[in-house]
């Protein structure tokens, strides 16, 4: 028998042990750690749906992801949020930056601050908003219309629910940023896709939270953007996007035509209290409107015409109160 002395002993020992072996293997992980560091890609990325698309994630990995070394763009609110903020490697230079950056925009940061701001007080007041010149690059919009001859082909005729069969001629595509083949085949109308609907949030954020507005409109999510061609002769009569029958409250509509004259037709036409509003379907230019509110019709067009759109789902102050 062992006596308990001896026992003691020998686990007073062990615990020594255990001791001395401890910090020399803290040592060699942190040692670890240290020299794995830097074998890592310096292009980490976050699984969020934010402004910017790193390609090389995307190409990585096959899935949209967002660069953290991109993300000077964002609000510091927007890049300190859940603790994404990762100072492990400085490895993007300012260049590299500006690079992944301007292949989507013409507009600085702060210019696109301040459309966000003047397109939301606009939409507060007259229930749609219009910019001209949303800013996007020259680089992304060539390559969007270098895409929309496949996606024509794709395309087809529009349903309404009306009975009438001749109440709209156009042909539409959905573009389902889940589906695989539709980024594979569609990748640049994907990406306007997604920058519109990153700018449409910050614009809906202004809105709900900004001390002026009386709406206080919120957004919960968002339909597949459709892109929609009107063919020569092609229009669609005065209606309203939803009667209540769903939840979609704002439409987003991006048009893709160069140089549109006013004089081929095809105008969006915003009906209001006893006058009308018709905008001009150029290139890179945006209109928002309250999808449960304007009544709106596209005007005969005499030459092709293309038109993304997105409708967002969500709510107001004023709905709920009611």
């Amino acid at each position: 028998m062992i006596s308990s002395a001896v026992m003691r002993s020998h686990r007073r020992e062990h615990a020594v042990s255990l001791v001395r072996v401890r910090p020399s293997a803290t040592i060699c992980l942190q040692l670890l750690i240290a020299f794995s560091v830097p074998l890592f890609r310096p292009c980490l990325v976050r699984w969020r749906n934010t402004e910017s698309s790193c390609p090389q994630a995307l190409a990585r990995t096959g899935r949209r992801a967002t660069c953290l070394l991109c993300s000077h763009a964002q609000p510091k609110a927007a890049q300190d949020e859940g603790g994404y903020r990762v100072r492990l490697i400085r490895a993007a230079s300012e260049e590299m930056q500006s690079k992944f950056c301007s292949y989507r925009w013409a507009r600085s940061p702060k210019d696109r601050w301040q459309l966000s701001r003047q397109l939301a007080r606009q939409l507060e007041c007259e229930g749609w908003a219009y910019t001209p010149n949303f800013g996007l690059s020259e680089t992304l919009l060539s390559r969007v219309h270098r895409e929309l001859p496949l996606a024509d082909s794709l395309m087809l005729p529009g349903m309404s629910d009306s009975s009438d069969a001749d109440y709209r001629k156009d042909r539409i595509l959905f573009l389902d940023d889940r589906d695989v083949n539709v980024v594979g085949l569609l990748p640049s109308l994907s990406r306007l896709s997604q920058t519109l609907r990153v700018v449409v949030s910050q614009i809906a954020r202004e809105l709900r939270y900004s001390m002026f507005s009386v709406s206080g409109l919120y957004l919960t999510g968002n339909c597949d953007p459709m892109l929609a061609c009107y063919s020569p002769g092609g229009y669609y009569r005065p209606h309203v996007d939803t009667n209540g029958t769903d939840s979609r409250i704002l439409t987003a509509i991006y048009y893709l035509n160069k140089d549109w004259d006013p004089s081929r037709g095809g105008a969006l036409r915003l009906h209001g209290d006893g006058t009308n509003v018709d905008i001009v379907p150029k290139e890179d230019s945006l209109v928002l409107f309250r999808a449960d509110e304007i009544l709106h019709e596209v005007t005969p067009t005499l030459e092709q015409r293309h038109a993304l759109s997105i409708w967002f789902r969500g709510g107001s102050k004023m709905s709920s109160a009611g």
